[in-house]
């Protein structure tokens, strides 16, 4: 038996994509948690178990990342049995488990947060040939210093302290490998048992279909009807509106209004009153690879942002080799940085544009505009 953990709207897609794609549907259990943040991951959570996909589906309402950092770290440094189970099982659970009769042999996770050094230590104490996977999580797996550390010692380091591995590296579980949409894109040297995770195939209605019903996906037409998209930032919630609204009027000033849509960051629960004037898509917690999924003209349309990593959703998950403009010099002047990565994966380069803040983007989106006619 397989077991997975998610805590995140993409990270359910991707545990759905692996069971069906790399395992072939084996049998498998899936471990939900709140510590992501997802407002609607309890309703997510009686979807996914309503529709049969995995054999078990049990969800962990837990508030904080460090909600079990201390007595974790007693419990593993003690192997005492009762006391993680005890633990786990004092979390806000819904579904009966328990942990004395379940044996996995695989344990797939997006990273090493407590929640899931928990599981894996665990579920390795009871079946010595158990194996942990990572499975892309986004662009943190490709660019994050956590990939430095060797793959064992990163998961379990953050709950023991580096100095404790040392201690009980002979009884942690064996970490097997990770999957990765772009393996080619990881640069760090020390990044081994990179396997590839299937891109997501549009054509395969059947998954498409499942994740609509997980997700309660309802189509935007303010999505569909328009060619460009502008990616906000967040800009605004740390104090940036200006140069926000610096760059939607640059946009307007050489597009029309009704070919624009503006698709608000997550961390934005409310339109300002100063993007009324626009088009916008609605603020609801449907993940965006589902409006990727769904929307024919999708790889048509134009993608642009200061610094949004969405854009490269399509070419990352899909293959979908969708046109972006990046306009943050930070990031685009970075040669080892992600979106430059990405444009040198793309079989056509001219479909990637990386400029230097917004006086090059008012100079040279007219340009691309005009390349579209």
């Amino acid at each position: 038996m397989v077991a997975f953990s998610a805590g995140t709207p993409f990270q359910i897609i991707n545990c759905i994509n692996i069971k069906r794609n790399v395992l072939g549907n084996a049998p498998a259990d899936l471990f939900c948690h709140t510590i992501g943040g997802y407002a609607k991951m309890h309703d997510v959570t009686l979807r996914v178990r309503e529709l049969g996909i995995f054999e078990n589906v049990y969800e962990y309402r837990l508030m904080e990342n460090d909600f079990l950092t201390e007595k974790l770290a007693e419990g593993l440094m003690g192997f005492e049995k009762n006391k993680i189970i005890s633990l786990i099982n004092s979390a806000n659970v819904d579904g009966v488990f328990d942990l004395t009769k379940k044996e996995y042999t695989d344990f797939y996770a997006a990273s090493g947060l407590p929640f899931n050094s928990l599981l894996g230590f665990y579920f390795g104490r009871r079946n010595k040939n158990f194996k942990i996977f990572f499975y892309d999580e986004g662009i943190g797996q490709y660019t994050s210093k956590y990939a430095l550390h060797s793959d064992r010692d990163g998961i379990f380091s953050g709950i023991l302290g580096v100095d404790k591995i040392q201690k009980c590296r002979s009884l942690l579980p064996e970490f097997a490998g990770r999957y990765l949409y772009e393996p080619r894109l990881i640069s760090f040297q020390n990044f081994n048992k990179l396997n590839q995770l299937p891109k997501i195939d549009l054509a395969d209605r059947e998954l498409v279909d499942i994740y609509n019903k997980i997700f309660d996906y309802q189509p935007d037409e303010n999505l569909s009807s328009r060619k460009y998209i502008y990616f906000n930032s967040g800009f605004f919630a740390e104090g940036r509106l200006q140069e926000e609204l610096e760059i939607s009027e640059i946009l307007l000033r050489t597009i029309p209004k009704d070919d624009l849509v503006i698709k608000f960051h997550p961390s934005v629960k409310a339109v300002p009153s100063e993007y009324e004037k626009y088009n916008f898509m609605e603020i609801k917690p449907v993940p965006f690879e589902l409006f990727v999924m769904n929307d024919k003209t999708f790889s048509s349309k134009i993608l642009i942002t200061p610094y949004s990593s969405a854009v490269l959703t399509p070419k990352l998950v899909f293959g979908m080799e969708a046109e972006f403009v990046v306009l943050d010099g930070a990031c685009t002047r970075n040669k080892m940085g992600i979106f430059n990565k990405v444009k040198m994966i793309y079989e056509d380069r001219n479909k990637a544009h990386l400029l230097n803040g917004a006086e090059e983007f008012a100079s040279e989106f007219p340009k691309i505009v005009r390349n579209q006619s």
